[in-house]
C-alpha cells in the first residue's frame, strides 16, 4: 500500500471511530430522555463506563 493511501485509511478509520461515537451518544442521551436506559442493557453499561470517565476528567486510555 501507498503512503497516501495509508495515510487516507488512517483518515477514514479516525473519522469512522468519531461518527460511531456520536451515534452512541445521540443513543444514549435519546434513552436519558424517554428514562428508559435500563431496557438496554449494553448501553447503559457504556454510559456508565462514559459517565465514569467524564468524571475522571474525561482521560482516555493512552492520554499522557
Amino acid at each position: 500500500m501507498g503512503t497516501i493511501a495509508a495515510r487516507d485509511a488512517e483518515r477514514i478509520c479516525t473519522l469512522t471511530e468519531r461518527v460511531v461515537a456520536i451515534h452512541l451518544l445521540a443513543a444514549a442521551q435519546a434513552c436519558d430522555n424517554k428514562k428508559n436506559i435500563g431496557a438496554r442493557p449494553l448501553l447503559a453499561r457504556l454510559m456508565k463506563n462514559i459517565r465514569s470517565r467524564q468524571l475522571a476528567g474525561g482521560r482516555r486510555q493512552g492520554d499522557g
